[in-house]
């Protein structure tokens, strides 16, 4: 099963590069960490389902991966914070003009 990272490979560099720049928007970050913590998860879920009950053993690599992975979910902002922002950089516009709108 391939993967890809919001459609584009090089996003995760375009991001990098940017912030290197001081130009990395809000929406661009939290798109970079939603994109990559959703990689991992899938990643690591599948990893945990090749160790079987093993995975959740703390003796093996996997569980300390998928408890970090858990965490990295959470860690700098929820997934589910980082959709809102995506989101309202995407209907920034709209939501501009729907204000000018109510004003006349």
């Amino acid at each position: 099963m391939r993967y890809t990272i919001t459609g584009s490979p090089g996003f995760l560099d375009r991001c990098t590069l940017l912030l290197s720049k001081h130009q990395l928007t809000a929406e661009s970050a939290s798109m970079a960490k939603y994109s990559a913590t959703e990689m991992h998860n899938k990643v690591v879920n599948e990893c945990l389902q090749l160790f079987g009950g093993y995975g959740y053993m703390w003796d093996y690599p996997i569980a300390r991966m998928y408890a970090d992975n858990r965490f990295a979910r959470i860690y700098a902002g929820t997934n589910e914070i980082m959709k809102l922002l995506i989101a309202r950089g995407l209907f920034k516009e709209l939501f501009k003009q729907l204000k000018a709108e109510r004003k006349e």
